[in-house]
């Protein structure tokens, strides 16, 4: 198994499995039109700051971490137009977030600003 494969199995099998939360990632398709896919995620939810944008502190209200693979994740990311279903806080209501920007990637993962 070649490093990069491995990557992608070590995000699925030990970060998602250990620290991962259920969330839906809603990939664009066209005007109004979604395709929802139920996937584990790692979200850091930020404490709710009044610097939103100040210093790069970037203007997203949580990071995610999903995985770059076709079945545990997706392999491609539509910034500005797919959105994930997810809980802004714990025990929270679910709420739609955008997806506004693609922090980080690499063969085993996606980062990204949702807001």
């Amino acid at each position: 198994m070649s490093i990069l494969n491995q990557l992608a199995a070590d995000v699925i099998n030990t970060v998602l499995v250990d620290f991962g939360e259920s969330i839906t990632y809603n990939v664009y398709v066209s005007d109004g039109v979604f395709t929802s896919i139920p996937i584990t995620a790692v979200i850091d939810r930020p404490e709710p700051s009044g610097s939103k944008g100040f210093l790069g502190t970037g203007s997203y209200k949580a990071k995610i971490l999903i995985a770059n693979d076709p079945v545990a994740g997706v392999t491609s990311i539509n910034m500005g137009k797919d959105t994930i279903t997810v809980s802004p806080r714990i025990d929270f209501s679910q709420t739609t977030l955008l997806v506004k920007t693609i922090i980080d990637n690499d063969p085993g993962a996606w980062t990204l600003g949702v807001g």
